[in-house]
């Protein structure tokens, strides 16, 4: 009967041992190819990341956006490659506990568990951060200057838009919102950010300080007096908030036409850039010039 009870005692040792065994095996393998995926992945959007980059630079190179847009860009650019840090600080710690053993079996239900839990949710969201870099490198390849003369709103040393020019303003700007409209409804599943830039220019001219046009800038830059450059920065900026409300104005009017608009956030701005040259491109700028009497708009839809 003792020798029984031995035997039968060594065979569930034999079958704890067996069972431990598979249990560690299966375990083991579903780490190894959750962290292959997981790698895998990692190296697609590490790819996709400097395609981002390389974009970014060619659209700004080209002056096909401007450096509030590419400031958003790089937001994006940062938290994406924050999560990938994170991701691979996991796969690497993972990856650790397969070379040994011990560690794996006690660790596993505390640790790698979650690690492995977190690496199968990632693998489910693939898709979706694979659609997030294509409209993405999308908004940078579509992305262009809008340039428009302002003599078509603005008469000599003036800064609001007269009436009778307001429909000429809205016909011309409705192109530039009709192609933001249209490139947001192609991501309209996407939660995202409209982003509208407008940048005033100014040439060299002076302004006369017996005008009635520079006892206004004064009163708008709360100085006894001012150079040229500051003047003609300050009737910039306000030529340039003019025609952002214009603008922001004509995207409200057109808000119905956004699919899935309450996904979508809305962020303007207004820069006056003075004096500053509109283009590197251009090397003959004169200081009375109308090349430099501009505004220069951009606009963006990129994933939040």
């Amino acid at each position: 009967m003792t020798n029984f009870a031995s035997i039968i005692r060594q065979a569930c040792i034999v079958c704890a041992c067996i069972y431990f065994t598979s249990c560690y095996s299966a375990r083991r393998v579903a780490v190894e190819n959750a962290v292959k995926d997981a790698r895998q992945n990692l190296f697609e959007e590490s790819d996709l990341l400097k395609e981002t980059f390389r974009k970014r630079d060619r659209a700004m190179g080209e002056e096909r956006i401007d450096t509030t847009i590419s400031n958003r860009v790089n937001l994006r650019l940062r938290r994406y490659i924050a999560e990938m840090d994170s991701i691979n600080s996991e796969i690497i710690a993972l990856e650790k506990t397969l070379n040994n053993k011990k560690t794996f079996r006690r660790t596993y239900s505390d640790s790698i568990k979650l690690k492995l839990e977190h690496l199968e949710l990632r693998k489910k969201e693939n898709a979706l951060r694979l659609k997030r870099f294509k409209m993405l490198n999308e908004a940078l390849d579509i992305s262009r200057q809008n340039p428009f003369d302002l003599a078509a709103f603005f008469g000599s040393g003036k800064y609001t838009i007269p009436q009778e020019k307001y429909k000429q303003a809205i016909s011309l700007f409705a192109p530039a919102i009709d192609s933001l409209i249209h490139f947001s409804n192609k991501y309209a599943d996407m939660p995202r950010t409209s982003t509208l830039v407008v940048n005033g220019y100014a040439d060299g001219q002076a302004i006369d300080t017996s005008s009635a046009l520079y006892a206004t800038l004064l009163r708008y830059l709360g100085k006894p007096d001012a150079g040229r450059w500051e003047l003609n920065l300050a009737l910039s900026e306000l030529r340039a908030a003019e025609i952002s409300k214009v603008m922001e104005q004509l995207l409200e009017k057109k808000k119905s036409a956004f699919v899935n608009h309450n996904t979508i956030n809305f962020n303007f701005y207004g820069y006056g850039q003075g004096e500053t040259y509109p283009s590197k491109k251009i090397s003959n700028y004169r200081e009375d010039d109308e090349r430099r009497r501009i505004v220069l708009v951009y606009w963006s839809v990129i994933p939040d």
